[in-house]
Formats: structure tokens, C-alpha cells, sequence
């Protein structure tokens, strides 16, 4: 049996849930040119787009009141295929051995530019 190969689309569709506006603006302006970016402030608000039937490449989640777990079992449980597309960030520090520990991909605030990119392309690349 061969692997299917995956195709990068021209341009991506992004989800940013922020709710600080200075850490929205910057995360956007980084991500902007892969395609579409969309925003919200909570994940109340990313449910209720994923319930509409948006489908993302990449989603950028702050951890903030939903930890990531919470986040990955109401999101897998109804959308894994956009389960699989979250990047979490947070400024908490995460506990020696979390990351290796860890199937999800997970970057610490501030972020530079290119960790952003690579953890979207790996997100957007994910195999369904």
C-alpha cells in the first residue's frame, strides 16, 4: 500500500483564539500570509465556528480558563480532525518532561516568527 502524500494548499485557513489584542495582532501579522485568518476571543467562540462547520489548517489556541486538555477532549471528542491542528500557547512555564510527555504541539510566549511557522506548518501538515 503506498502513502498518500500531502499537498499543501495555496493558502491556509487559520484560526487565532486570543484574547489579548496586542499578542492577536502579532500572531496575525505572522500568519497572515499563509492565507485566511480568522479570530476570536474564547473558546466558546471556537466551538461555535466549529459547530457552524469551519474548517481550519491551523488553529492557535491561548491557554487560558480551558486548559489544553479540556480543550482537546471537547474538540476530539465532536472535531478530531481539527483537534489535530491546535497549537496551544501559553507564557506558564510547562513541567520538566510535559513536552516529550506531551502529543500536542505546544509553544511558550513570546514566541519568534519562525517557531509560530514551523508549528503551523506541522499543524496544517497533520494527516487525517
Amino acid at each position: 500500500m503506498s502513502a498518500i502524500a500531502y499537498q499543501r494548499p495555496d493558502r491556509w485557513s487559520v484560526l487565532i483564539v486570543e484574547s489579548d489584542q496586542q499578542r492577536l495582532r502579532a500572531a496575525e501579522r505572522i500568519l497572515r500570509p499563509l492565507g485566511r485568518v480568522d479570530v476570536v476571543p474564547d473558546g466558546s467562540d471556537a466551538f461555535a465556528s466549529f459547530e457552524r462547520g469551519d474548517v481550519y489548517d491551523v488553529i492557535l489556541w491561548e491557554v487560558s480558563r480551558l486548559t489544553p486538555e479540556k480543550v482537546l477532549e471537547k474538540a476530539g471528542a465532536r472535531w478530531p480532525h481539527l483537534a489535530r491542528r491546535i497549537v496551544f500557547t501559553s507564557e506558564a512555564v510547562m513541567p520538566p518532561g510535559a513536552r516529550a510527555e506531551s502529543s500536542h504541539r505546544f509553544i511558550h510566549r513570546p514566541f519568534r516568527a519562525g517557531e509560530l511557522l514551523r508549528a503551523a506548518r506541522d499543524a496544517a501538515t497533520t494527516v487525517d
